[in-house]
């Protein structure tokens, strides 16, 4: 009974870990991109905050900052991964030569690096000629534990994480952006004060809803306290950049009065 049992268990475990990969994949380029985005688009319209012409200088702004730093970012993103996965191919290439022409060599490094790893000498060398008969499992072994590099790296799509990115950023990066889209567009002679505190208010949401959004993919950590975590970096990376713009606004003698 317990045999019948056992294997849909089994591609129940297999399904579950699947999905988990496939949507943890992504989770640092959204993250990246969501962040930066609603960060960087919120101090843009956060400096022109109090002037008599806030609103529209902010929106203009604030658009402006939204494509350039969604692209920016996407891009970014697209050849940085791009670079890992081409350092992760030359590495595993030059790895598979060396176990082509001086495999013993190789025994000997993952012998050393096992008794590092606190494993007796005899051992060591036993489980690693064990496992040298294997080329292709050497080889990966070799890749995980002496080059540390993740044998997930091969598989990434370079395309992928950037779009991901892009998306992110502008889909996050618009949410300060739409009070005032409402305001130009509805009611342009609104309080340009209240304005910025209704954006505020959205700008801080975003970062809790980013934050539980990060704990219930990753599954760890509590939501409050990634939430709590993405707010108060959020918020000190704003002022920084707001005091940055001000301090050299007054230095300057630039106004946008």
């Amino acid at each position: 009974m317990a045999n019948k049992e056992h294997p849909p268990l089994l591609e129940s475990a297999k399904h579950v870990e699947r999905h988990a990969n496939t949507v943890g994949e992504y989770i640092k380029s959204a993250l990246y991109g969501g962040f930066d985005g609603v960060v960087s688009v919120f101090v843009s319209i956060a400096a022109t905050s109090g002037t008599t012409s806030s609103v529209s200088v902010a929106l203009i702004l604030g658009l402006a900052k939204l494509f350039a730093g969604g692209l920016s970012m996407g891009v970014g993103d697209w050849l940085a991964t791009d670079a890992e996965v081409d350092l992760a191919r030359r590495e595993r290439a030059r790895e598979e030569w060396e176990c082509d022409n001086f495999l013993q060599g190789e025994i000997e490094e993952m012998v050393h690096l096992y008794i590092k790893k606190g494993i007796d000498e005899k051992s060591a060398r036993r489980l690693v000629e064990i496992m040298s008969r294997n080329r292709q499992g050497f080889v990966d072994i070799m890749m995980s534990e002496e080059l540390g590099i993740p044998l997930d790296v091969l598989d990434k799509k370079p395309w992928a994480h950037g779009l991901v990115n892009f998306v992110s950023f502008m889909v996050f990066g618009l949410i300060p952006l739409i009070v005032y889209i409402v305001v130009v567009g509805v009611a342009p002679k609104v309080d340009p004060n209240v304005v910025f505190y209704i954006s505020i208010g959205a700008t801080a949401l975003t970062l809790v809803g980013l934050g539980i959004g990060q704990s219930v993919v990753t599954k760890s950590g509590t939501a409050i306290r990634s939430a709590a975590t993405l707010l108060g970096l959020g918020s000190a990376t704003s002022a920084l950049g707001y005091g940055m713009s001000y301090a050299m606004a007054r230095w300057t003698g630039i106004s946008l009065e």
